[in-house]
C-alpha cells in the first residue's frame, strides 16, 4: 500500500505547480490594475457651469468587455444613456445610476477610457451633440484617448507575459513539507507535532486576486474516499466526522482552495464538512495531510488547466491595456 509520504508526495507537487500558476496570476493582476488605475487624462471645460446646457445622448444597448478583460473589468454593462455636462461625461445605466464617468475637475483614469471606448461606437456623433465650446474641447480629448485604446484592445498581438518573477519550490523545501506531513500522521494528535500542524506553508501571494470577477472554478467530484484507521481519527478529532467519507467539490476562489467532505456523526446521518486546503494562499501542514487523502492529481491538474487560461486572458489583457496606456498617455 501508498505510504503517506508517497501519497502526500504526489499531490504536493500538484499543490506546488498550482501555486506557481496562482502566483503569475496574482502578478499579472497587479500590473493590470496598476495600468488601469492611471490617469491619462486632466480635464477642465474654462466657463461658468451655470451657462453649460445638459446633453444627453442615446445609447440603449449592453456593452461586453473582451473576454480577456472580464475578469479585470467583470460583466457587461447594460447603458442607457451618455449624459454630458459641466461636470463631466457620465454613462448612465437602464436601470439607473452612474455605471462610468470622465469628470472635468479631475484625472481620468485609464479604466474609464477603456470602458467608453467600447461604449460608444460613433465620436463624431456625440461631439456633435455637444454645444458649449469648453466642454466640446473636453469630449473631443476623451474621444482621441479613447480611439487609441479601442485600437489597442482590437489590435493583433501575442500574449505578453508581465514582467513577474515565477516563485520555485527548491527539492529542500519540497522535503521538509514532507517531512512535517509524515511525521504528523505517524504520531497524531496526541504529540507535539500536532501544534506543528499548524505551521502554515506561503505557497503565493493573493494580494490582487480579489480584484478577480467570475474566476471561480468548481469541480462536482462525489467521490467514495477509502480512508486508513489513523486518518478516521483524525477526521472525527478535526470534523467530527466519521467513515465512509466522500468528497463533493472542490472549488477554487480567488486565492483559496475548499473541499466539501461529507461523513457521518451518526449511523444514518450523513453531513457535510468544509475543509480548506489553501487559505489566502498559504496552506497549514494538517492541511496538506488532509488534501493528500481528499484530491486527487486530476483534481489539481483540472484546476491547474483552469488557472492556466486564466492566466492566457490576464495575459493578453495585460499586453492590450499596456498599449492603450501608452497610447493614451500621448494625451495626458
Amino acid at each position: 500500500m501508498e505510504g503517506v509520504r508517497e501519497r502526500a508526495g504526489r499531490i504536493l507537487d500538484r499543490v506546488l505547480e498550482y501555486a506557481e500558476v496562482m502566483q503569475r496570476i496574482e502578478c499579472c493582476t497587479r500590473e493590470v490594475n496598476r495600468y488601469l488605475n492611471a490617469p491619462v487624462l486632466s480635464l477642465s471645460i474654462g466657463a461658468k457651469l451655470w451657462e453649460v446646457k445638459e446633453t444627453k445622448v442615446p445609447v440603449g444597448r449592453r456593452v461586453e468587455p473582451p473576454r480577456c478583460l472580464r475578469p479585470i473589468l467583470g460583466g457587461g454593462l447594460d447603458v442607457e444613456r451618455l449624459s454630458i455636462n459641466a461636470a463631466g461625461l457620465f454613462v448612465e445605466g437602464r436601470e439607473g445610476g452612474t455605471l462610468q464617468s470622465a469628470r472635468f475637475n479631475e484625472k481620468v483614469r485609464l479604466r474609464s477610457i477603456i470602458w467608453l471606448a467600447l461604449i460608444v461606437e460613433d465620436w463624431n456623433k456625440v461631439i456633435g451633440e455637444v454645444q458649449d465650446g469648453g466642454v466640446r474641447r473636453c469630449v473631443e480629448a476623451v474621444a482621441s484617448a479613447a480611439e487609441a485604446a479601442r485600437l489597442a484592445l482590437e489590435r493583433e498581438a501575442p500574449r505578453e507575459a508581465c514582467a513577474c518573477s515565477t516563485r520555485r519550490f527548491s527539492e529542500r523545501y519540497r522535503g521538509l513539507i514532507l517531512d512535517a506531513v509524515e511525521v504528523l500522521a505517524e504520531e497524531g494528535r496526541q504529540s507535539a507535532a500536532w501544534d506543528a500542524g499548524r505551521w502554515l506553508v506561503w505557497l503565493f501571494d493573493a494580494d490582487h486576486l480579489s480584484m478577480l470577477t467570475g474566476t471561480a472554478v468548481t469541480l462536482h467530484v462525489g467521490r467514495e474516499v477509502d480512508a486508513p484507521d489513523w486518518f478516521a481519527e483524525l477526521m472525527v478529532g478535526l470534523h467530527g466526522i466519521r467513515p465512509p467519507f466522500r468528497v463533493e467539490r472542490v472549488r477554487a476562489y480567488e486565492g483559496d482552495v475548499e473541499l466539501y467532505v461529507s461523513g457521518f456523526t451518526e449511523p444514518g446521518r450523513r453531513v457535510t464538512r468544509h475543509l480548506q486546503p489553501i487559505l489566502r494562499g498559504a496552506a497549514g501542514i494538517q492541511e496538506i495531510l488532509l488534501a493528500s487523502y481528499f484530491t486527487e492529481e486530476g483534481d489539481w491538474a483540472q484546476l491547474i488547466a483552469e488557472r492556466r487560461k486564466l492566466l492566457g486572458d490576464l495575459e493578453e489583457a495585460y499586453g492590450r491595456v499596456k498599449a492603450a496606456a501608452l497610447l493614451c498617455g500621448l494625451f495626458a
